[in-house]
């Protein structure tokens, strides 16, 4: 079977999904163009003059948001805030980890990582509160009640 060539086709981003800017205010070092005089100064965005560029951060979003979506399923509208910056800790941690300039870059990805790890924890619990449905406390009165006849008095010794 053949493999179609061409780029990925486009995939919807949830309505939650973070901005380049939010992500971009993680990890700000990132966002300084490659080839700009003076260097160093972060544009606090990305672009395609950045590394990583706006594209692949914007794949990392998407694969941020279906990761919190993998976790949680429907993302209650109550907590969309919250999606939007586990998304956004947890695309700059793998940006960061991706595009590593310094041994420290690997530390800081990790530690955005393991932060977007915990709090997508607590986002579940909390999600699931909101969209489990309640427990009737009278369902207990739908379970079946097993009897059975009293046993003979003379006893049933043979085999």
């Amino acid at each position: 079977m053949p493999i179609p060539a061409g780029p990925a086709p486009e995939v919807g981003l949830p309505s939650w999904a973070p901005s380049l800017e939010r992500v971009a205010a993680y990890i700000p070092e990132r966002t300084v163009p490659v080839d700009a005089l003076p260097p160093g100064v972060p544009i606090l965005t990305f672009t395609s003059q950045t590394r990583p560029t706006s594209a692949q951060v914007t794949m990392q979003i998407a694969d941020a948001c279906y990761w919190v979506l993998s976790t949680t399923g429907a993302l209650h509208a109550d907590l969309a805030g919250d999606g939007t910056g586990i998304a956004a800790v947890r695309a700059a941690g793998m940006a960061e980890i991706s595009w590593p300039v310094r041994d420290g870059d690997i530390n800081a990805g990790q530690a955005l990582l393991t932060q977007a790890d915990n709090a997508l924890k607590a986002l579940k619990t909390r999600n699931d509160l909101l969209t489990t449905a309640p427990v009737d406390p009278d369902a207990s009165a739908l379970l079946p009640v097993y009897s059975f006849p009293p046993a003979s008095p003379y006893g049933d010794y043979t085999f």
